[in-house]
Parts: C-alpha cells; structure tokens; sequence
C-alpha cells in the first residue's frame, strides 16, 4: 500500500483540502484579528525547471530527485506529486512542464527548507526571481495593502572582504510599511531619498475579491505566495496568472535577447543596466565586487574569471550554474552589459537583476524598451 493511498488523490480533494485550512485560518482571522499559531497558512512557490522540450522526460528526472529526499508518489493522471519530509507534506502542480507550483499547508520554515534542498540538489531547478519593478506592477491587480523591503549589501562581501577593508562601505535594512496608502507612503520614501538605493520591493500584500471569495496575497520576491484569503481556487487564479505572465517575460527574453546567428544575419541583442550617477561601482572596488559575483555562489550562481581590460572594465564569460550555459558580460562602473546565447536559459537575468537590487543598489534602469510590459495589463 502506497504512503498516500489514505491522503490526497486527485485536484478535487487537494482543492477541499486546502479550503478547509484557508477558511479556518481565514475566520480566525476576521474573528480575532490574528492568526494562531498552530493554524498554518497555505503556501505556494513558483519554480522554473530548465524544460526547453516541455516534456515529461524533466518531470521524470524531477520526480527520481525529490524520492532521493522524500516519501513521494507520482498522481499521473492528475500531472501532480504528492510528497512527504520531515513532517511536511508538500505537492508538486507540473500541469506546465517548465513553470511549476509547490503547495503546502505545513509549516513555512519546513516547507523552505524543502525548496532550498529540492534546488541545491537538482540545478537545474531555479526559483523565479521578481525584481521590483515586477512587484510593484503586481501590485496594481488589487488593493495594494502593504509592502516590505529587506537589503543587505553584506551578500556581495564576504566577513572576510569586510574586516580587511574598513573603509568599504556596507548597509542592511529591513522595513515593513502597513498603511492606508502604501502607494503613496512608498513614494513619499523614495522622494525623500533617505534609504536611496538600498530599498528594493522585498514582497507586497495585496487582495483581490472574486464575488464571494477573497485572494489576499503576500507575494515574495522569490516567488513565494502565502494565501490569507478564504479560498484556494481563489488563490490558484492569482498564482497561475501571476506564473503566465513570468513565463512570457522568460520566454520573452530568450526569444528577443538572445543572440543567434542564422541565414548570416545575427539576431538578438545584449540586455542594458545602467549604473549612472549614483548607482555605480565604486571604483577603488570595482575587481572586488565583479569578482564576488562571479564566484560561483549564492545568490547570484555565476561563475566565470573577469578579465579587467582597464581598472575599470572587465569581460566575463560566465557559466550559469542553473543549466550550465554560458553567459558573456561588460561591466564598468556605470553599466553592464548582458549577452544571453541562444538556447540559455533566460532566468538567469531576472535571477541577476532582482539580486543585484537586493544587495547591489535597488534602483537601476533597463535600457531596453518594453522589459516588463507582460506586468502591465492589470487584469489579475
């Protein structure tokens, strides 16, 4: 007799399932204004695995990995996993064969745990990444609520880097604004240019209605949605809407940004950051801070040797630890420039831009028109 043969069997019970969680936790809420703790919250992760074919023979390697770490079985029918670690069971929606949705109602530390070891141990299993400017553009499909910010320069220097060198500058922040006019107290911040460039958007709160239901949402930068609303179809409608639009801004890139070179014409072109002003490196730490990030770690999983051409340029033919493609860079203080090939993967540059803004500086242009159009339709 199969571990799951007594728990979940197909959408239907999953769906009644996580209902009944959301709408006990959700009257909880509206009856004391908290959330105990032995009521857990409904969790999703958006993750991509690197599927150029989109077909099954990744979910198949995928479904072999996550038995080498947990107690699983494969609903085939249903195009969804079921599986158990530690306690926590957790379920694998692959209906999309490159984008695909993690659920649990377990508890948040255990199921990111999960996450973090389903992807260390299978690189080619990726987090979606969500720079600022998706998010807030997210915030627009409903009342925006509040939003948070969390910045720690120190994930570009090592303890090391930062002892020997005392005159190198480093920041952390961490900020939550709940209010009536997050839009507008954002603002207000950003204007004062008091926390200038180290305030990226960490992850908002925002709420949907659909008739009688609610999808109230905390929505992460890595692709983490927590749902604080009443019903999980609800909260399925804003993850797979949400999951369509990244897809189209991956594929997006590979398609337009990618270079290739067919019928002798060269196609694709590099993708623009701009450093200017103040947001550029620093200059008596340029090769530092380009070598750190491309050491081949977390967060930004790069690895390649900077060839510095002056002080203040270098070239880097960098692998991308993901899917193991290259990916070549220029870099000087006030720009960089992104050559994707064809066939890479194109998560790699929302991974760079959304950590870069996390731990570089938080507020960068993209000179390529129209980056992010696929956030600007606000039907949610």
């Amino acid at each position: 007799m199969s571990l799951f043969d007594t728990t979940i069997k197909n959408r239907k019970e999953l769906q009644n399932y996580f209902d009944e969680i959301m709408g006990s936790s959700y009257s909880s809420l509206v009856a004391d204004q908290r959330q105990y703790y032995e009521e857990n919250l409904v969790k999703s992760y958006a993750l991509e695995l690197h599927n150029p074919k989109k077909d099954n023979q990744k979910i198949e390697k995928l479904f072999e990995v996550i038995q080498s770490i947990a107690e699983a079985d494969n609903l085939v029918d249903e195009e969804m996993i079921v599986a158990r670690r530690d306690r926590t069971n957790f379920y694998i929606d692959y209906s999309d064969k490159r984008f695909l949705l993690f659920h649990s109602a377990g508890k948040a530390d255990k199921f990111q745990n999960i996450i973090e070891k389903l992807v260390k141990v299978y690189p080619e299993l990726d987090r979606v990444w969500l720079p600022s400017t998706a998010l807030e553009k997210l915030s627009l499909y409903g009342e925006f609520e509040s939003w948070k910010s969390t910045y720690d320069s120190k994930k570009v220097y090592s303890e090391g880097d930062i002892n020997s060198h005392t005159d190198l500058d480093w920041e952390q922040l961490s900020l939550t604004i709940k209010t009536r006019n997050p839009r507008e107290k954002l603002e207000k911040i950003r204007q004062s240019k008091i926390f200038e460039g180290i305030m990226p958007i960490t992850g908002i709160r925002v709420a949907k209605t659909y008739e009688d239901t609610l999808a109230r949402e905390d929505i992460s930068y890595i692709g983490k949605f927590t749902a604080r609303g009443n019903d999980f179809v609800s909260h399925l409608d804003v993850l797979s809407n949400f999951t369509n639009r990244y897809k189209q801004l991956i594929e997006g890139i590979e398609f337009k940004y990618a270079m290739r070179f067919e019928n002798h014409e060269l196609s694709g072109e590099p993708i623009i950051l701009d450093f200017s002003e103040t947001k550029q490196i620093a200059k008596n730490y340029f090769k530092l801070t380009i070598e750190n990030w491309f050491n081949g770690t977390q967060p930004f999983l790069l690895w390649g040797k900077p060839t510095f051409l002056k002080d203040d340029y270098a070239v880097v033919n960098a692998i991308d630890l993901h899917v193991g493609h290259k990916v070549k860079f220029e870099i000087s203080p006030s720009f960089m420039r992104i050559y994707l090939p064809h066939a890479s993967c194109g998560n790699v540059v929302s991974r760079l831009i959304t950590n870069l803004e996390q731990h570089f500086h938080s507020s960068f242009d993209i000179n390529n028109a129209g980056f992010y159009d696929v956030f600007n339709n606000t039907d949610l």
